[in-house]
């Protein structure tokens, strides 16, 4: 059994991104795991650690400034004084051990060797965190990436343009998303009229094309429907009422796969807006490889580097009623190579692979 300590920005009870995801997979392998989530400013005071699952506790540390306005040094090496600080006196409490093997998620934690001097130190970089810059500037984020990186023992990123991006700095090494679960078959009989966007609902999403193909299915497919589901990040409400008003879409709240009507579904939808740079940097989103576990092709849109696969269908490959054809037409035959790819990309293969990582 190893000891585990996840560093990350994110609330345990968001919809699972891959480090929630791999949090669970090493716990449900007997392993334990100390998942620090979003951090809270000094003047509040930090929640008793909790259990989130099995053999994952949750924690919180102090953070002083926000990482997109650390626009100065003397800003990092505040905020950093208070992290370590904050850390320092969690491991005086036991909520993790010394012996730990520490998985960062955060590009600007250059300052961990403090904190955990001589235990393992794996940094996963998993967003293009440079293109989010405030205001364009992105010096103090190349600054305090390129420092996090070298100061880590193994640095995973999880698409090819993320690795290219992090040449100058190490060695990044490819840690692709997992299926959740096995292939399973769907329904051959079952009738079709879906389109199930699971996800994030933000400005990542290109509204503009889910209008046009709201508005086209409504004059030539009737009964075709879009699907949204997930939480809704501020500032699309206005876009997301103008859909909402249309009868062929749906929005529903955050919900599991496995509790929506997968036998009415088609295909996966994942249409993103083109031309944004950390859209431009995705290969292989989280939520495909849970899509594809379920046997459904996938449609996507913005996301030039995505992986070229025979059961991934672009909606700029032609009119959009010519890609559907082809998506149903071709449902039951992509079986197999759906089945392949999930299997060749499953909790067993990327738990292997990270223990090797984290020995």
């Amino acid at each position: 059994m190893t000891r585990f300590v996840f560093l990350t920005k994110t609330r345990w009870e968001e919809p699972p991104r891959i480090r929630h995801q791999l949090a669970q997979l090493l716990a449900s392998a007997g392993h334990e795991v100390c998942f620090f989530e979003k951090p809270a400013p000094p003047w509040r005071g930090l929640p008793a650690p909790r259990t989130g699952a099995p053999g994952i506790t949750v924690a919180r540390h102090h953070e002083l400034i926000h990482h997109k306005l650390r626009l100065l040094p003397l800003a990092h090496q505040l905020n950093a004084a208070v992290v370590v600080s904050s850390l320092r006196a969690a491991a005086r409490r036991g909520v993790f051990g010394k012996d730990a093997v520490v998985v960062n998620f955060n590009y600007d934690y250059c300052f961990l060797r403090r904190v955990f001097p001589g235990q393992r130190l794996i940094t996963m970089i998993n967003d293009d965190f440079v293109s989010t810059a405030l205001f364009g500037i992105e010096a103090p984020l190349r600054w305090a990436l390129a420092r996090t990186c070298r100061d880590s023992d193994r640095v995973l990123t999880v698409s090819a343009p993320l690795q290219e991006q992090l040449a100058p700095y190490c060695r990044a090494e490819l840690f692709l998303p997992w299926a959740d679960q096995p292939y399973a078959a769907p329904d051959a009989g079952a009738s079709r009229d879906t389109l199930l966007f699971w996800g994030f609902i933000n400005n990542k999403v290109d509204f503009a094309l889910l209008r046009a193909m709201s508005e086209q299915f409504a004059g030539t497919r009737p009964n075709l429907k879009l699907m949204l589901v997930g939480p809704v990040e501020q500032g699309v409400d206005e876009q997301l009422s103008a859909l909402r008003a249309r009868g062929n879409v749906e929005v529903l709240p955050a919900t599991s796969l496995d509790r929506l009507p997968l036998g009415r579904v088609l295909a996966g939808l994942i249409p993103y807006r083109a031309g944004v740079a950390e859209i431009e940097a995705i290969a292989l989103p989280n939520k495909a490889l849970q899509l594809l576990a379920r046997g459904l092709p996938l449609l996507i849109a913005g996301m030039p580097r995505f992986i070229r696969e025979p059961f991934v269908f672009r909606l700029d490959d032609g009119p959009v009623a010519a890609v559907l054809d082809r998506v149903a037409a071709r449902f039951g035959d992509l079986q197999t190579d759906i089945r392949e790819f999930v299997a060749a990309n499953c909790e067993r293969a990327r738990l292997t692979q990270f223990l090797q990582l984290a020995a």
